[in-house]
C-alpha cells in the first residue's frame, strides 16, 4: 500500500505496534467506524514486532480501502520501544490535534469527534474522557474528570486522581510543536505520567467530555504495565526524575512538595507490588523524612509510613506480601 496522507486533518491518531496481533485488528475496525475518522490521519508505527500484528493490519487495511490515504506507516529497524514510536509517529503528525491510542486497545464510534467538537467548542488544548478498563472476567469504569486549571490538574496527576494515560487527553498539536514535548527515548514506563505533566503546565485551557470514549485492555499478557522487570524498574525512576527535575525547572516543586511524596510513595508501592522480588530498599525511601506527616495520606498510610520512618519493616512487609497474593487471585 502507497504511504500516502491527507493532506489537512483534523486529527493524528498515533497508534505504536509490537507484539498485539490478536488486538490490533479491533483496534483499527473501531477507529474506522469512527465518526469522522475521513478527517483523521492514522499514523502506525511498527516497532518491530516479531509477530503477525503488521499482517493483520494489513489485512484490516484491506477492508477499508475507502480510508487507505488517511493511513501512514512507518516501521524502525529494530525494536526502540513505545516512547520512540510514539515520537517516530508525533514526527510524522498533520493533524490540528493529537490523540494516542494503545493498539490493543478499542474506541466508541464517537470518540475522535466528542473530542474534537469540544475542543473546537472551547478552545480548549486539552480534553479529556472516561474510559473503561476490560478485564477478562469484568468491567470498570474510570471516570478522569479533568479540571479547569494547569495547577490543579497537575495536582491531581501527582496524586494519582487523574492518570497520566494519553489516550484520554485529545491534545492540540501546537503543545507538541511550540514546547518540544516529546517522549524520551528510553523511558517507556510512566511516560504518559512525564508527558501529561508537562502539557498540564503549558495548556492554557484544558475541557472535559464525561462520557466513556475508551477501552482500556487489561487482560494483554504483553502489555508493559503488567510485570516489572528490572529494566522497566530503572524507567520508572528514571520517569519520575525526569518529572522532579521539570517542576524544579518551572519553580514548580515547593508548590507540589507534598503531591510530589505522594507520587513518589505510589510509585515505590507499585514496584513492591509488581516486581519478581521485595526490595526492602524501597521501605527506606520513607524512613529519611517524616512523610507520614504529609496531609494527603489516609490514617493506614500514615501507620505504614510512621513504620518505615523507624525502621520497622515487619508491618510494611506483610503488607505488600499479602496485597502480592490477593492480588494473583485476580
Amino acid at each position: 500500500m502507497a504511504e500516502k496522507q491527507n493532506s489537512s486533518p483534523k486529527i493524528s491518531v498515533l497508534i505504536p505496534v509490537y507484539k498485539v496481533e490478536k488486538y490490533v485488528g479491533r483496534c483499527l475496525r473501531s477507529l474506522f467506524a469512527n465518526t469522522i475518522i475521513a478527517d483523521c490521519e492514522v499514523i502506525i508505527v511498527n516497532d518491530c514486532s516479531p509477530d503477525d500484528s503488521m499482517k493483520v493490519v494489513a489485512d484490516v487495511l484491506e477492508e477499508f480501502p475507502a480510508f487507505a490515504k488517511n493511513v501512514v506507516l512507518r516501521s524502525h529497524d529494530c525494536n526502540r520501544g513505545l516512547a520512540a514510536a510514539r515520537n517516530t509517529a508525533l514526527l510524522q503528525a498533520h493533524g490540528k490535534y493529537i490523540i494516542c491510542v494503545d493498539s490493543d486497545d478499542w474506541v466508541e464510534p464517537d470518540y475522535l469527534e466528542k473530542l474534537y467538537v469540544e475542543a473546537e467548542n472551547s478552545g480548549a488544548d486539552i480534553v479529556g474522557c472516561d474510559l473503561v478498563r476490560e478485564y477478562k472476567h469484568r468491567k470498570e469504569i474510570f471516570p478522569i474528570p479533568l479540571k479547569k486549571t494547569s495547577d490543579e490538574n497537575l495536582r491531581y496527576l501527582l496524586l494519582g486522581a487523574i492518570p497520566g494515560w494519553l489516550h484520554v487527553k485529545f491534545i492540540r498539536a501546537s503543545l507538541f510543536q511550540n514546547y518540544e514535548r516529546y517522549w524520551i527515548d528510553g523511558i517507556n514506563m510512566c511516560e504518559d505520567l512525564l508527558v501529561s505533566a508537562k502539557l498540564f503546565y503549558y495548556a492554557k485551557k484544558i475541557s472535559y467530555v464525561s462520557k466513556v470514549l475508551y477501552h482500556y485492555e487489561c487482560s494483554n499478557t504483553a502489555s508493559l504495565s503488567l510485570s516489572l522487570s528490572e529494566n522497566k524498574i530503572k524507567e520508572i525512576k528514571l520517569a519520575y526524575n525526569e518529572l522532579y527535575k521539570f517542576l524544579v525547572e518551572k519553580g514548580k516543586r515547593d508548590r507540589f512538595q507534598d503531591e510530589l511524596i505522594v507520587c513518589q510513595f505510589r510509585l515505590a508501592n507499585w514496584i513492591l507490588l509488581s516486581s519478581v522480588d521485595i526490595d526492602k530498599s524501597y521501605f527506606d525511601i520513607f524512613s529519611k523524612q517524616k512523610f507520614y506527616k504529609n496531609k494527603y495520606f489516609s490514617k493506614f498510610q500514615k501507620i505504614y509510613l510512621f513504620l518505615c520512618y523507624h525502621k520497622l519493616y515487619f508491618f510494611p512487609y506483610f503488607f505488600i506480601k499479602l496485597r502480592r497474593i490477593r492480588d494473583r487471585r485476580k
